[in-house]
């Protein structure tokens, strides 16, 4: 009980910490209002749930043998990241839309961000090593998923009355190019890791 007890700790604090992860989830939260994060919300939970299996059942040793491997992953993540940005900083004022995204895509969308992203990958393969051995893989999976499910509602909740400042005058540009800044600052950040 106590190795979940400080996986969950751990995970927490590091899952609740802004990345790209909860800056897609803040930002289109921004964007479309609440309901606009589920998909992509979904999409990161099975990216993380993806990540705890495979580092569980012994990535994380072929990861820390092969340099290379995790250095394309470092890669790729933080080229994602900067064309995020890039998309922000273009987007102008950021608006509220009216129209659904589609919500099979998103979910891929967001699959693949998550999956790409290095942060969680360093995590998992530094902390799975010293908890598979004493604790159950669904176990795990399912204090990932409930906790990813309750930042995702912090974010999301935290979006209702930014959206409001965001509509006043210049706020939703600076905001958007805010957070295209922060990305380059994670894509550059991954890399020098």
């Amino acid at each position: 009980m106590e190795t979940y007890l400080l996986f969950t700790v751990t995970w927490f604090a590091a899952a609740a910490t802004p990345g790209g992860d909860t800056m897609l989830l803040l930002g289109k939260s921004l964007a479309s209002g609440w309901k606009s994060a589920i998909p992509y919300s979904l999409g990161i939970m099975i990216a993380k749930v993806g990540m705890i299996t495979l580092t569980y059942l012994g990535v994380a040793t072929l990861m820390t043998q092969s340099p290379a491997a995790f250095n394309v992953l470092k890669y790729v993540g933080s080229a994602f990241l900067v064309w995020q940005a890039w998309r922000m900083w273009q987007s102008g004022r950021a608006e509220i839309k009216s129209r659904e995204e589609k919500f099979w895509p998103a979910v891929g969308t967001a699959i693949l961000l998550g999956a790409a992203n290095p942060q969680p990958w360093l995590f998992y393969i530094s902390v799975m090593p010293q908890v598979s051995g004493k604790t159950e893989l669904w176990i795990l999976n399912l204090i990932v998923t409930v906790g990813f499910a309750g930042i995702t509602a912090f974010y999301a909740g935290l979006a209702v009355p930014i959206r409001r400042w965001m509509l006043q005058g210049n706020n939703g540009i600076w905001l958007n190019r805010a957070v295209a800044i922060l990305f380059v600052v994670l894509a550059t950040t991954f890399v020098i890791r």
